[in-house]
């Protein structure tokens, strides 16, 4: 397959578009963004007076404004470019100009973002996501790929090569199915890390230990009978523990199981990824050749030590929790522009609307994201045909909200509590807590760039008319997928959550890498075309694929994976709760109803046997009074009078819940010194005896 370059007169058109648009942004966050946060900032909710809590409130009005108005460029450019006419509303000269200005800039903010090395450290990690040696390597990499593509010859070994590259030719089954192999082997060997058994658990790196009892509780509350959106808050994953609950359960929500499906569910995400690049290149061998570099880097390690790796993919809230269904969707809205089944729209904004009510903070990036991948993966916009193609979206929205629904209304008997549901966007985006301010200058300026233009290239393929629709769809989606999902780093801006954009940054840069070796292979363009805005960005996208390739020399080693996984550790981890789950059985009765403040408190109450009737899924998320309130009414209404409450390994008790218990009434009855489990009850549940 190959590319027909953009003109000079579009990019003129582009750049200037862009240019102007920026300009205006700029002026507009400068000016009116701590205005306009002032105006979206909600009233302040009276948090625990803890030192420690304190430290984590940090609200960001006008940062979320700034990242709004960050976003509005490209997505405004692209607008401009799919329904106006602007051949004929910007000069020749303007076009030029901007042609000159256009590439600097981007190169600008690349090199800005590349050297600044300003991210937030977390867990000693260093403040930048690439070194010198990645540098290296993807420079020897990207000038590599501009060597067989621009310099070989039409008749020498690599000029052949090229040309078989760009063609993308069909292979033979055996091709098929080698390709498929070589997928499916990487990606179990690169997601093998993040995967445990219950014995060895306690040998993982603490970052992995800390966030794994947050994800591990939506699960666990679902299978303490617990229902979200109903009476239960999930944080991370609204609908992924009804389908996994049949096959967890019937290992008792056992960690190191869960850490095995979570890795499964991980490859079938990274795999969406696959079949998307090989659908749009039409090509078994090249789609497995640019999904490689994803692969390694969606779960590049953050933290190695020995054996024991921090990824993506170990903190499953990020892989598979945040990306299963938006990669999902990728994948459909492919298949659609190609006439594969599924084709219809409505089919694929079904799945849009589930990842939507899954994970709303990179659920709507999706589904906006499928909404310009159908329309710019289509014929010529226009007023009938998004009308329909919005009704089409809406009535698969539709669908998805009402499954929901059922589902949640057959289960609990009540209707889905809009409460519950934006419980935690309110708690984060709006009140700042566990916020992190984000750096002036940092890498993150190169994933947005590479979002930018991947989202403005597919207007431009759009704009002209392109024949390779599925591609210029699928540009769109990432495009706008990865700048809508820059929200969770643009709150909490580290080191950490800048990676977690990686997975999809990797797969921007794979199509625009592809794109690039695509143009600079044409037979019609000339040496010197690279110095131009499209060349410059057609260099940098073939550099940021080889940073991404780099990642592939950090591949696990199989059999150090497995000698991991038959070690036994002699450390306890957060999940050992015998001792909890005795003293918790000896104090209730089957089934009954009591609220746990503790880490892993639902999977607690389910091997003990009662029932948690906490809606959070741990007590770090207990930070005021009115949830207090909130909680200990839902345990009055369902007949319960003991609270149970204890330190966890990593995640201890606000002293101000304790000394909020005793206000109200409350007051330790028994204690567990083998665990540091506290029971509490009211005076009028009978007499107090320890204190």
């Amino acid at each position: 397959m190959q590319t027909a370059p953009t003109s000079v007169r579009a990019d003129g058109i582009v750049w200037t578009l862009a240019l102007a648009i920026g300009a205006l942004a700029f002026v507009l966050g400068l000016a009116l963004a701590p205005a306009l946060g002032t105006l979206i900032q909600p009233e302040p909710i009276a948090f625990w007076p803890d030192e420690a809590l304190e430290a984590l409130v940090r609200p960001e009005p006008t940062e979320l404004v700034r990242f709004a108005l960050a976003i509005a460029v490209p997505v405004a450019t692209a607008a401009f470019l799919v329904f106006g006419r602007l051949e004929d509303r910007i000069g020749t000269q303007v076009s030029r100009v901007s042609d000159v200005i256009g590439p600097l800039l981007v190169l600008a903010l690349i090199g800005v973002g590349w050297f600044s090395k300003s991210e937030p450290a977390v867990f000693g990690l260093p403040p930048a996501a690439f070194g010198e040696r990645d540098l290296a390597i993807g420079l020897v990499l990207a000038g590599s790929l501009v060597a067989v593509a621009l310099l070989a010859g039409p008749t020498s070994l690599f000029g052949r090569a090229r040309d078989a590259v760009a063609a993308g030719a069909p292979h033979s089954r055996a091709g098929r199915m080698g390709c498929g192999a070589i997928a499916l082997g990487a990606t179990a060997m690169f997601l093998l890390p993040a995967v445990y058994r219950d014995e060895g658990l306690a040998d993982a790196i603490d970052a992995t230990l800390i966030h794994l009892p947050f994800t591990h509780a939506d699960f666990a509350a679902f299978g303490n009978g617990l229902t979200p959106f109903a009476d239960f808050s999930s944080q991370y994953s609204n609908l992924l523990p009804w389908g996994l609950h049949p096959f967890l359960s019937a290992f008792d929500y056992a960690p190191g199981v869960f850490t095995v499906t979570m890795a499964v569910l991980s490859g079938i995400a990274l795999l969406a990824v696959w079949r998307s690049l090989a659908i749009v290149v039409r090509s078994e061998a090249v789609g497995v050749l640019l999904f490689l570099p994803v692969l390694a880097l969606a779960v590049r390690p953050t933290i190695e030590i020995g054996d024991e790796r921090v990824s993506n993919a170990s903190l499953v809230q990020i892989l598979p929790e945040r990306y299963l269904l938006p990669f999902v969707v990728a994948w459909l809205c492919v298949r659609h522009l190609r006439g594969l089944w599924p084709r219809s729209v409505v089919a694929v904004f079904f799945v849009a609307g589930l990842a939507l009510l899954n994970n709303p903070e990179f659920g709507v990036p999706c589904v906006f994201a499928a909404a310009a991948a159908v329309i710019m993966g289509g014929e010529q916009a226009g007023i009938r045909r998004v009308g329909t193609l919005v009704g089409r979206a809406a009535l698969g929205l539709a669908l998805a909200t009402v499954f929901v629904t059922l589902i949640t209304l057959l289960r609990s008997g009540s209707l889905p509590d809009p409460g519950l549901m934006t419980f935690y966007s309110r708690l984060f985006a709006s009140q700042g807590y566990g916020l992190q301010p984000m750096p002036t200058p940092g890498f993150y300026l190169v994933p947005y760039v590479t979002f930018g233009a991947a989202l403005v290239l597919s207007a431009v393929r759009h704009h002209g008319g392109h024949p390779d629709r599925d591609l210029t769809g699928l540009l769109a989606y990432v495009g706008l997928f990865g700048l809508g999902a820059g929200i969770y780093y643009a709150g909490r801006s580290n080191v950490l959550t800048l990676i977690a954009m990686f997975p999809a940054w990797a797969f921007a840069v794979s199509l625009l890498g592809w794109i690039s070796f695509s143009w600079i292979s044409s037979k019609r363009i000339h040496p010197r075309d690279v110095l131009t805005l499209t060349g410059a960005l057609a260099l940098s996208a073939l550099l940021g694929f080889g940073l991404a390739a780099s990642a592939l020399r950090e591949a696990p080693a199989p059999w150090q994976q497995a000698a991991r996984l038959s070690d036994e550790s002699e450390l306890a981890s957060p999940f050992d709760l015998e001792a909890e789950e005795s003293f918790v059985e000896s104090r209730t009765q089957a089934g009954e109803a009591i609220l746990i403040m503790h880490e892993n408190g639902h999977l607690l109450a389910r091997r003990a046997g009662v029932r948690n009737v906490s809606t959070i899924g741990d007590p770090a998320h207990l930070v005021t009074g009115n949830q207090l309130d909130d909680l200990l009414g839902v345990l009055h209404s369902d007949g319960g009078d003991k609270v149970f409450v204890g330190d966890g390994q990593f995640i201890p008790i606000y002293p101000s819940v304790r000394a909020a218990l005793r206000a109200r009434g409350w007051a330790p009855r028994a204690s567990d010194p083998a665990s540091g489990l506290v029971e509490w009850t009211t005076k009028a549940s009978g007499s107090v005896g320890f204190e």
